[in-house]
């Protein structure tokens, strides 16, 4: 019996039910690996993965997310081969082009692959991964984009750490604080280059030192989890003043930009099923199709290769898809009782109003941004009532 079996019978560790299922899993995987990964990349459900990774998950090693992210956009299979000499490795055969995790959205990429092995692989790993990757994405929110490289070199360590310890998971963010603290960029070091007038829109004296204390808090706070969502709108509890979400209190909502918020964006609802087979709309846009032109100045195919990279693809295909195809306005018209066409008496009855509300008829017209006018609503129609408001603090409507 081995010393370590012993130790542990007499005093066992007690780990969690999470933890428990994962040594278990690699444990089995040990017995015979190369049956294991054979029967593994077979699979037809396979995510796609680096060969050289999917040995390392099996093993419970670190993964290289460079290799993984390399391996999504190569145009080669990797054929290389490894020979251990003692300390010194040998390497033979071509190699991919290498590309580099640099910044936050790289970064999201190549977790999202790495995300789906590690499930594929360990199906109850799933919350543990998803509690990890809000945890760096607190980091990433927090400090300056010149600082994102430390984020990156953070979740190499702690990785690293994890498949060295038996007793700690992903989700354990709370004991990587001494991590944290390892990066001068987050202790204020001498490595940290970065102006403070960039960092440091309010004009307030914060130092680098804040960092310090905005990652220690980050790393050790309690998980809220339990009762709100963990993502970018409820984490950025303890930003200092220069980060671009902030808030000061629990009480308070978070600041967060529109790019930062569209991570988290459910896609644009699409036309409903019972729309598309409805006769009546069918047939009156295709009988007058120069009353329903979607328009817009955006070209749709160069805006879709800026957001390439962008990590909620099924946001930004729908966007995509509504500004070529129309959107949808959310409307509910499942209810059989509505009428298939609907016109209403007008509700401006102000003179001065309704001259204004026929001069912006015309103006949307000339835009394109409203169909030409119709003497008569055509089937499947329903008037919209529309209403005028003075400006606040001005006669101007």
């Amino acid at each position: 019996m081995f010393a370590w079996v012993a130790r542990e019978e007499k005093s066992p560790s007690n780990p969690s039910l999470e933890l428990q299922q994962t040594l278990a899993a690699l444990n089995n995987f040990a017995q015979d690996p190369k049956f294991v990964k054979q029967s593994l990349v077979n699979s037809p459900q396979c995510p796609q993965f680096p060969d050289s990774e999917w040995t390392n998950i099996l093993a419970g090693h670190s993964v290289n997310l460079n290799l993984v992210l390399s391996g999504i956009y190569a145009i080669a299979p990797d054929v290389r081969t490894h020979e251990q000499l003692g300390s010194l490795e040998i390497v033979t055969g071509s190699s991919v082009v290498a590309k580099k995790v640099l910044d936050h959205s790289l970064w999201t990429i190549a977790w999202g692959h790495y995300y789906q092995a590690v499930k594929f692989m360990f199906p109850h790993r799933e919350t543990e991964l998803e509690t990890y990757a809000a945890h760096d994405n607190q980091l990433f929110a927090a400090i300056p984009p010149t600082m994102h490289s430390s984020v990156i070199d953070y979740d190499k360590s702690v990785r690293l750490h994890i498949a060295s310890h038996c007793d700690l998971l992903l989700a354990d963010t709370t004991n990587f604080a001494d991590i944290a603290m390892h990066w001068p960029q987050f202790t204020g070091g001498s490595s940290c280059h970065y102006e403070k007038s960039k960092c440091n829109p309010t004009g307030s004296s914060r130092s680098t030192g804040d960092i310090r204390t905005l990652v220690m808090l980050l790393t050790t706070a309690p998980d809220r989890k339990g009762t709100e969502r963990s993502n970018c709108f409820n984490i950025l509890s303890f930003c200092p003043r220069y980060a671009y979400d902030l808030i000061w209190s629990e009480n308070e909502l978070p600041w967060v930009t529109l790019a930062l918020a569209s991570e988290f964006f459910d896609p644009m609802p699409p036309v409903p099923a019972h729309e598309l087979a409805n006769p009546t709309t069918y047939h009156t846009i295709s009988s007058y199709p120069h009353q329903f032109q979607v328009v817009s100045p955006i070209c749709v195919s160069v805006l879709d290769n800026f957001l390439a990279s962008h990590p909620n693809q099924p946001f930004i295909w729908s966007v995509c898809e509504g500004l070529i195809h129309g959107f949808w306005p959310w409307a509910d018209t499942s209810s059989t009782e509505l009428p298939s066409t609907l016109d209403i008496d007008e509700y401006i009855k102000d003179p001065t109003h309704l001259a204004f509300t026929e001069q912006q008829r015309q103006l949307e017209i000339s835009f394109g941004t409203f169909s030409p006018m119709l003497s008569l609503l055509l089937p499947g129609m329903l008037s919209v009532p529309l209403t005028v408001a003075p400006k606040a603090r001005s006669e101007k409507l």
